[in-house]
């Protein structure tokens, strides 16, 4: 789960946090996103991208550690239904295509 404050983008307390059972707990991770994201997609079961106004992270160890890849604003982040293509949605139709390793 991702989220935080959208007015205070950068901040980042509590901005994501991570269950394996469906909900009834959840953990925070090693280290967290930096900042507030509105969209998470899995790339697969270790591979993980979020995105918000401050940025974009990406995981490779199933949430537990995250590395920020850029400061560009998005709102949204969709994988493609085969493969492993990622795309990230932004303002005024900005539409861009994430590249991630297997």
């Amino acid at each position: 789960m991702v989220g935080g404050n959208y007015v205070k983008d950068k901040a980042n307390d509590n901005n994501v946090l991570l269950t394996n059972d469906g909900g009834k707990t959840w953990t925070k991770p090693v280290s967290p996103v930096l900042g507030f994201r509105s969209g998470v997609a899995y790339v697969n079961k270790n591979i993980i991208v979020a995105t918000g106004t401050s940025g974009t992270d990406v995981s490779t160890d199933a949430g537990q550690n995250w590395k920020h890849l850029n400061d560009q604003s998005f709102n949204a982040v969709q994988k493609a239904k085969k493969g492993n293509r990622i795309f990230l949605a932004g303002e005024k139709g900005r539409i861009f295509e994430l590249l991630i390793g297997k």
